[in-house]
Order: C-alpha cells, then structure tokens, then sequence
C-alpha cells in the first residue's frame, strides 16, 4: 500500500501505533516493567531546619509504584531505585541545612499519596465533555499529600498537612525526576518558615499509627467481596454496601445503567458504581471502567472525559502530529463529527474517591 500524501501517512502510522495502548488490558498493568526514576537534589533556600534529621514514612495505600509511564509498546511502573521512603529520606538528609543539634527534634514525613502522571488542561479542568483537538496535553502532574509531624521525647506535634497537585508543561519523561523531588522541596520551604515553638497537640507513637491506618479498617479494604448491586456512594463501595435491585447496562460512546422493574426501565444517573457479581466497575464521566485490586487501593485504564472534534481539516499551527501519538488516542466513532478519549492507567484516591 502506498500513501499519495506523507503526512497522512504519518497520522494514520501515529494513530495505529496509539491504538496499542488503547487495547492495554488490566492484566498487563500488572506485568508492567520498572521504569526507575532518580529524584533530583533537595533545595528549599537558604534558611537552615531546625531538625536534627528528617524520617520519611510510606504510608500510600499502594507502595508499589508512583505512576505509569508510556515505553516502546506498553505502560512501566514508576518506581525509585530503593523503597520511596528510603530514597527519599536520603536525598533530603544529604542536603547541608539541617540542624546539627542531637538536641534538636526530628522531622516526621508521611508520604500519604502520591502520584505523578502525563496530564492534559482539559483533564486537570474536570470537565466532563469538552471540544477542540490535542493542542494542550503536554502538562505533567503530580498529586501528592505529605503530613508533617515533629518528633521530640518520644512525642509528635502535628506540623501541617501539605495536599497538592503541581504541574508542568512537557513531557513526563522528560520531567518525571523534577516532579518527584517537587512536593517534598515544598513541604521543607514551608517549614523553614514556620514557628515552631508554637503549642501543638501532643501525640504518641500509637496515636499517629493509628491515625494513619485508620482509612484502611473500611470493609472494602478488609474485605473485597463481589456482591451484585449498585455502589451509589463511594462510601457504600468502601463499606461494601449494595444496592440491590435488577440493572442492564448498555455500552456505547457513553455507557448508561438501567434499572429494571419488570418491562419498565430507568436510567440512573447518580451513582458512583456497580457489581455484575464478577468484576466491579466505577462510573467516571460518561463511562464504566473495570476496577483492578492493587494492595490497599485499585486501578482502572479509562478516561477521565470526552473530547469531541468536529472535523479533521488541516490548519497551519493547529496541532502537533506527534502529540496525537502521545495522547493514547481510542474510542472513535463519527457520530456527528470525530469523538475521542483520552485513556490512560489511573488510581482511586481511597480517602475522596476520586481518581488520579
């Protein structure tokens, strides 16, 4: 087969090869490679910390990875040459600013999520539904959540809780060290500044485990059973609550959920998600996607929204070729103009339920 023009033959090449990605199955995320990420050094200015050294804790619910990177043909696990916590804590302890005091206390780190990602404005916007093409998915993200505690006489004083998203233009591979440096550089900068010979609640080491573990005692964490019924709240899902009642479920562009009264049928609208009785699904936008165990959290490989394109016609400047590869293209239909999503792995936030 020969192409009269080479740039459609470069699109319809960059379209197949992102059609790889969208055929990536549960199953293969899990027999991802290790993509291993070296966190950049460690500067928050010039003001020394007033702690003798700084502990860095994992508490994610899902300590295995810190996010997905696209490779030649399928997703790697981002992960850092040691456990997290140990890397991290010592790139932050080899910076020259800390205090040399043995009677200084020490910093506490609970890394409680963290996940770093190729994004796009239209996805960090939330909007469900939105027109236009690829122009903008070059921003990488990072969701990250640090609780700060200082340690002195065998004692915690809760400091504060740091919950961000950052991000950056460009490309994660090329940016995906500076993101994970980026929320820790943060934290310490924040806590040059802070007074820290205010009165704060005094805490033991078991009240901090405690509290730490506490988002892990839901029935869904204990438990993961697979009961038929509809999940209506998140928290439902994290109590293993059902709504039982006969449901169809039609697929399409958009996915819809019936519920099914003898001939009479109703669509449902609100609802956070479902249980055929072998798999569960989470309803995010205008789609079902299968959720996937992974330790103390799950996966899905879906998209957050719809991008409608109304046509393809070529305009100077209007788009880079290579980012329609980058972009995982999937689900096209021409139902009143091109429809497309952008699907990619993600993770269920176990605290808000929402997704990365």
């Amino acid at each position: 087969m020969q192409f009269k023009y080479p740039f459609l033959f470069f699109i319809a090449a960059l379209l197949m090869s992102s059609a790889v990605f969208s055929q990536t199955q549960l199953s293969d995320l899990k027999k991802s490679k290790l993509h291993t990420v070296q966190p950049e050094p460690i500067e928050w200015g010039g003001k020394t910390l007033p702690f003798k050294n700084v502990v860095v804790v994992d508490s994610r619910f899902d300590t295995s990875k810190l996010g997905y990177i696209k490779g030649n043909r399928h997703y790697e696990k981002l992960h850092t040459p040691g456990a997290l916590a140990e890397t991290m804590e010592q790139t932050i302890n080899t910076y020259p600013r800390l205090g040399d005091s043995s009677s200084a206390p020490s910093l506490y780190i609970f890394i409680k999520h963290l996940w770093i990602q190729q994004s796009s404005l239209k996805e960090l916007s939330k909007q469900k539904l939105s027109n236009g093409y690829f122009e903008d998915i070059d921003i990488v993200a990072c969701s990250a959540v640090l609780e700060c505690y200082m340690q002195k006489d065998s004692f915690y004083y809760p400091l504060f809780r740091l919950d961000t998203m950052l991000t950056q233009k460009g490309k994660l591979r090329k940016k995906v060290e500076e993101l994970l440096t980026e929320p820790f550089q943060v934290a310490l900068a924040k806590l040059s500044g802070l007074n820290l010979g205010k009165k704060r609640k005094q805490m033991t080491a078991q009240e901090v485990t405690a509290f730490n573990n506490s988002k892990r005692n839901y029935s869904r964490v204990q438990t993961d059973t697979l009961e038929h019924g509809i999940y209506l709240t998140f928290q439902d899902f994290l109590h293993n609550r059902v709504t039982r009642r006969p449901f169809e479920v039609q697929r399409g562009f958009t996915d819809e959920l019936y519920t099914v009264d003898g001939k009479d049928k109703k669509l449902l609208l609100e609802f956070w998600g479902f249980c055929d009785g072998q798999k569960q699904y989470m309803k995010v936008g205008f789609n079902f996607y299968e959720l996937s165990r992974e330790q103390d959290t799950y996966e899905l490989i879906g998209a957050k929204a719809l991008v409608n394109v109304t046509h393809y016609r070529h305009r100077p400047n209007a788009f880079d070729p290579t980012q329609v590869a980058m972009a995982g293209l999937s689900q096209i239909t021409g139902r009143d103009g091109t429809q497309t999503t952008l699907i990619k792995p993600l993770q269920l936030n176990m605290e808000t339920g929402e997704l990365y």
